[in-house]
């Protein structure tokens, strides 16, 4: 294809084009404005890339390549007829700082999404559901990080507060397994005292074959407890419950990733009673 420009004239053509507020950037900028999505800001210099879009509380970015600058596959757009190294050599550098600035991103913790230019020029309609997707994903996720933040947190706090004498006894840390278990095994969320706890407070299967059982089901040795016998743990057991807010705290989750949760709260505690049974 031959270029109607001077090499001066071309290079100049290029240099013109800047790299903020461009046309598929506005573009871009008005979906998501008529979409109503908040939460968001303009080429978020303080990120690497400065993404044409961040959401910081949802840690997800978003940018738009140019076909030509970053060598679309579909567009596959020809290059000036003169100084064709040096264009080549400018777009192969744009793709690897692309894919630096995504690795960059995810190391921090951020979701990267990116369209193409003629993605947003020619089908709209499937950038704005490709765009819906990829927030509702992402808040899902950020909505189940931040549970899983919570309830570690209140589960390191009732441990410390269970702690007396610098032990946590084995009858409590039974107990706590135990009460975690019927929240895994519970019909419905948040469950009730009633439910779990008998009319004299011992928390129900925390004795015999049923609390053997159970422990086993986790990797304690069937030896570890026969039975809680304090009345103290039973009380222990259902502070834990209260400050899970017998499960409400968990109800926006879905039940696989609901249950995916409460195993990694039970396997923290038999870390306790395994690191216990070796001292």
């Amino acid at each position: 294809m031959a270029d109607n420009l001077s090499p001066e004239d071309r290079r100049r053509t290029m240099q013109a084009v800047t790299s903020k507020a461009t046309r598929i950037e506005r573009k871009l900028w008005s979906m998501l404005a008529g979409m109503r999505v908040r939460g968001w800001r303009k080429n978020a210099a303080d990120l690497p890339g400065a993404p044409d879009v961040a959401f910081n509380e949802l840690r997800l970015a978003l940018f738009v390549d140019g076909c030509f600058w970053h060598g679309c596959p579909v567009c596959k757009r020809p290059l000036p007829a003169t100084r064709r190294d040096y264009w080549q050599g400018k777009i192969e550098r744009n793709i690897e700082r692309a894919r630096r600035y995504n690795l960059q991103l995810q190391q921090m913790g951020w979701r990267v999404a990116r369209f193409w230019e003629h993605e947003l020029l020619r089908d709209p309609r499937a950038v704005r559901r490709r765009l819906r997707a990829i927030l509702r994903t992402r808040r899902r996720a950020m909505n189940q990080q931040q549970i899983a933040h919570t309830t570690q947190e209140r589960l390191e706090a009732w441990r410390r507060a269970c702690t007396r004498r610098g032990k946590l006894s084995r009858n409590t840390l039974a107990a706590g397994v135990v009460a975690l278990h019927h929240l895994r095994h519970a019909e419905s969320l948040p469950a009730s005292r009633e439910t779990l706890f008998s009319a004299g407070g011992e928390l129900k299967q925390s004795r015999g074959k049923s609390l053997t059982t159970i422990l086993s089901a986790y990797g304690l040795p069937t030896d570890y407890l026969k039975e809680v016998t304090t009345r103290q743990a039973h009380q222990d057991a259902q502070r834990l419950l209260e400050a899970l807010e017998w499960g409400a705290l968990l109800t926006p989750l879905t039940r696989d990733d609901r249950d995916a949760l409460l195993r990694q709260l039970i396997g923290a505690l038999v870390q306790l009673a395994q690191a216990q049974l070796q001292q």
